[in-house]
């Protein structure tokens, strides 16, 4: 069930919320992203939960349906919130809660609905969407101010 919130004094003006969760896995200072079929953007591993699942176990779900791997549930660590329009949703807002996690394994591969995987940096962010953008320039920013930054 999507929550529903007004963004105005008109009731018929209604903005949708999108809670998704995402993997940010790191290597090389690039971040993964994947590309769904029938999307023109890259965007990061994961996608929404289900009714009943907590944000961690629609985490490892989600990587497991896209990429085949499996992450170790006890290394999932909530890195930041990214909040933003949703991509190719008018009226919906996006709340990307974004975590790490080490996967059991680094074999992955485009899995279900993954068309493309591809390695993102500040260079070639351009392909991808406007969420996984603002997690590339925070992550970033954050590192020019942190020599244990994962970027």
């Amino acid at each position: 069930m999507t929550p529903t919130m007004t963004n105005s004094s008109n009731a018929t003006d209604q903005t949708s919320v999108l809670v998704s969760v995402a993997w940010v896995h790191q290597q090389s200072n690039k971040i993964l992203c994947v590309r769904t079929q029938g999307q023109d953007r890259f965007f990061i591993p994961g996608g929404k939960p289900e009714q009943g699942e907590s944000l961690p176990e629609a985490l490892v779900r989600e990587v497991h349906e896209e990429l085949g791997v499996r992450l170790r549930p006890e290394t999932i660590q909530p890195l930041t919130v990214i909040q933003g329009p949703a991509y190719g949703r008018p009226h919906c807002t996006l709340l990307m809660h974004c975590f790490v996690a080490e996967p059991e394994t680094v074999d992955f591969s485009a899995h279900a609905e993954i068309a493309e995987l591809v390695w993102v940096d500040q260079h070639n962010k351009s392909l991808c969407a406007p969420a996984a953008i603002q997690l590339i320039d925070e992550l970033a920013m954050f590192d020019t101010h942190n020599s244990d930054s994962i970027f």
